[in-house]
């Protein structure tokens, strides 16, 4: 939706970076490749919040 939705009309976008890596880990994509097909000048804000990753099982 977003791909279809960003042609027709100007969308600007929010990156919260702790959900995109905690997505990326879920449903294993590369964030790097992600952020790199946005739309160029389209992000305005980025969320960074400190988080906590254990990987002691």
């Amino acid at each position: 939706m977003y791909q279809r939705d960003r042609r027709t009309v100007r969308l600007d976008s929010l990156i919260d970076i702790g959900n995109l890596h905690a997505s990326s880990v879920n449903q294993g994509f590369d964030p790097k490749a992600y952020l790199s097909r946005l739309p160029e000048g389209r992000v305005q804000q980025i969320h960074l919040v400190g988080g906590c990753c254990s990987l002691r099982r």
